[in-house]
């Protein structure tokens, strides 16, 4: 008995926890993939219905050997995030690049409901 209760409980948890991000998103039949271009999800699965474009400035540090100190310095990210639209009873999802590789996919529930 205790065993299926262990079961029902992972079960559960892997249901809730996968709804807001996924790992690959199908689109006609071919799958995109983390690390992919935007050009290449472009081509995969067509124009977007929405682009936002963001830029972030984040510091960095890295050590230089030559003079032996630490430099603080300043990092460009440049951010897209697109969402796709597939129709009623499909999921919405969202796509985030960084510096044109694709880092993230969500989805964003079901369009209509």
């Amino acid at each position: 008995m205790r065993l299926i209760g262990v079961i029902v409980a992972g079960l559960a948890i892997a249901v809730w926890g996968g709804f807001d991000t996924a790992l690959a998103l199908q689109c006609d039949g071919k799958v995109v993939s983390m690390g992919y271009s935007t050009w290449r999800v472009r081509e995969i699965c067509g124009e977007p219905a929405d682009v936002q474009e963001i830029q972030h400035i984040l510091p960095r540090r890295y050590y230089d050997p030559y003079r032996q100190i630490y430099v603080e310095t300043f990092v460009l990210i440049n951010k897209s995030v697109w969402t796709y639209n597939f129709g009623s009873n499909r999921l919405v999802y969202v796509l985030t690049f960084e510096n044109d590789k694709l880092t993230n996919i969500e989805t964003a529930g079901y369009y209509g409901r």
